[in-house]
């Protein structure tokens, strides 16, 4: 799955194989694969899903393909779910996640000077509209949610319905961004994703407040897939070594915000 800063197609159009692809992921799995003395070859999913269950109970996506066979390692951040355990076997997570809000910083003159700390005060701001990417993991957690401040939460980014609700869940990324910067709309997401667009030129947005428990997420591989031990190992060695955090440092850090 293409996703900045995970994994991303190289714009020169000579190279070939491994070399068409840079990110976070793909800097993780190639030194987890270099421990475990592996080798690999990348290939995209291709309907570039996750993966979900179709009515016929089949999965879709990277799922599918792991389920399926065709593939010997998920290299995206799957969340380590109970109800996929029976398909699939996971790695040690590489990296932890909650929600987070973006917003247009008061610096960029997008809105006013919103003095939120809390989530409480974003739900009492009449005049600001709270939103989520359609299909996302914040909206999964949001919409499913039995605690009362969740469902508060929800009930603000529904709306009505109809028109107000098409406004506030959107479907890209990128339309997402684009409306916090015009301002009265802020964004939940992942805080991972919330910190790498807070730090991305032209520095105008703001990551606050994260909530809700901390998603624990690793590498997805077929049950009882006997690369688990070995990708393991070399999983923890890349945390004792401190490489996870340096390479996360590479890709979340542009050194321009």
């Amino acid at each position: 799955m293409q996703l900045d800063p995970y994994v991303r197609l190289k714009w020169e159009p000579w190279l070939r194989h491994n070399e068409r692809y840079e990110g976070f992921y793909i800097d993780v799995l190639e030194e987890v694969a270099r421990k475990a003395g592996v080798t690999f070859q990348l290939r995209l999913a291709p309907d570039g899903q996750v993966g979900s269950r179709g009515d016929d109970g089949t999965w879709n996506g990277l799922i599918g393909q792991l389920s399926l066979g065709k593939a010997d390692v998920a290299a995206a951040a799957f969340r380590v779910e109970k109800k996929q355990e029976r398909l699939l076997s996971y790695s040690k997570p590489f990296m932890h996640s909650t929600l987070s809000i973006l917003m247009a910083s008061p610096s960029s003159g997008a809105g006013e000077d919103w003095p939120v700390f809390f989530m409480e005060d974003l739900l009492n701001h009449t005049d600001l509209s709270l939103g989520v990417i359609k299909s996302s993991r914040a909206e999964k957690l949001l919409r499913k949610s039995k605690m009362p401040l969740y469902r508060k939460i929800w009930r603000k980014i529904r709306g009505s319905g109809g028109r107000r609700r098409a406004e506030n869940i959107v479907r890209r990324m990128s339309d997402a961004v684009a409306k916090v910067r015009n301002g009265d709309y802020a964004l939940i997401l992942e805080s991972t994703e919330a910190a790498y667009q807070s730090l991305q030129p032209p520095c105008d947005l703001m990551a606050l407040d994260q909530f809700m428990s901390i998603t624990n997420y690793a590498f997805a591989l077929p049950k009882d897939s006997p690369l688990v031990d070995g990708i393991d190992r070399g999983m923890l060695q890349l945390q004792e070594d401190g490489v996870l955090q340096r390479l996360f440092h590479t890709w979340w850090n542009s050194g321009e915000c």
